[in-house]
């Protein structure tokens, strides 16, 4: 499973950042509660795993803000 994000505000976050590699992002997910997600993938827009069945445990609403870390050493973890 997968988020597609909406909110321009995010989206924009993601374009001035640098990819990791062809159209894709690692990234983490900062929530507005303060929490962090850690080695989320993004490709085209979608908040996903890159090598796992992952759905994200949070809403496009709770995201703060999306740094990229080019960190893909493992599936997404909080921390």
């Amino acid at each position: 499973m997968s988020l597609r994000l909406q909110d321009p505000r995010l989206r924009q976050q993601l374009l001035v950042q640098p990819e990791t590699g062809m159209g894709h992002q690692f990234v983490t997910v900062i929530l507005v509660d303060g929490r962090k997600w850690h080695r989320v993938a993004v490709v085209d827009g979608l908040l996903t795993a890159a090598s796992t069945d992952w759905t994200p445990p949070f809403t496009e609403a709770e995201i703060d803000r999306l740094v990229v870390t080019h960190d893909r050493s493992g599936p997404p973890v909080e921390e």
